[in-house]
C-alpha cells in the first residue's frame, strides 16, 4: 500500500480489496480500453486473496470495432487480480437497448456469486476465463459479431428486406469459416458489416 504517485490511487486500491464482487465496464477507445480505465487497471493489486465474481462490460460507439478485443483484455486482467467474470459482454450502439435491458439480471447474478466458494488457483482461474463467451474470438470473429448485431438491430426496427438479405451474407460468410475458407469468409463477414452499419447509420 505505497505509491510514489500522490493521488487516489491507494485509496482506491483499498476499495478494491474490500469489496465482495467487481463491476467492470469502460469505453472502447480505438480498439482497446480508454486511457483512464487502463490507468486504474495498472495500478490495482490484490492483497485479498481468493477469488471474487465480477462483471465485465466493454462499451463500443461508431463501428463498433474493438467491442471484443477490449472486453478480452478487461477479462484477463480480472483473472490476474483475482476475480472470476461471471459475466462479459461486448456492447455496441446495435445492441445497447438489449444490453440496458439485461444489466439488471446481471446484477443478481453477480450477488448470488458473492459469496460462493470458488477454486483460487490460477490453473482453475484460467481454465475458466478460456471458457468464458467471446475469449477465443479472433479480429474476423469479432467483424461477424459486429454484422450480426446489426442486422439483429434493423430486425428490431422493422427494416425486414434488406436486413434479411444481410443476414443470409452473414450466414454464407459463417459456412464459409466453417468450412476453412477464411479468405473468402472474412472478405463476405466485412461485406455484411459495412453494408449493414450504413443502413443502420441511416436509422439512427
Amino acid at each position: 500500500m505505497r505509491c510514489v504517485l500522490k493521488d487516489d490511487g491507494l485509496e482506491l486500491r483499498m476499495l478494491f480489496n474490500e469489496c465482495d464482487a467487481l463491476v467492470f465496464a469502460a469505453p472502447v477507445y480505438f480498439l482497446s480500453v480508454n486511457g483512464l480505465a487502463k490507468n486504474f487497471m495498472d495500478r490495482m493489486r490484490n492483497y485479498r486473496g481468493g477469488v471474487r465474481p465480477s462483471v465485465a462490460v466493454a462499451v463500443a460507439g461508431g463501428t463498433g470495432k474493438g467491442c471484443i478485443t477490449a472486453l478480452q483484455e478487461i477479462c484477463r486482467w480480472m483473472v490476474m487480480v483475482g476475480f472470476s467474470p461471471v459475466v462479459a459482454e461486448p456492447v455496441t450502439r446495435y445492441d445497447l437497448d438489449l444490453a440496458l435491458g439485461l444489466a439488471g439480471s446481471w446484477g443478481r447474478m453477480l450477488v448470488e456469486k458473492a459469496f460462493a466458494e470458488k477454486r483460487s488457483d490460477l490453473y482453475s482461474r484460467i481454465s475458466e476465463l478460456e471458457g468464458t463467451p467471446y475469449m477465443r474470438y479472433t479480429v474476423t470473429d469479432e467483424i461477424l459479431y459486429l454484422a450480426r448485431s446489426a442486422v439483429e438491430a434493423l430486425l428490431r426496427r422493422s427494416v425486414t428486406g434488406e436486413a434479411a438479405e444481410l443476414a443470409r451474407l452473414v450466414e454464407e460468410a459463417e459456412a464459409r469459416l466453417r468450412l476453412g475458407d477464411s479468405e473468402e469468409g472474412l472478405r463476405l463477414a466485412v461485406e455484411a458489416h459495412e453494408k449493414s452499419m450504413r443502413l443502420f447509420n441511416k436509422l439512427a
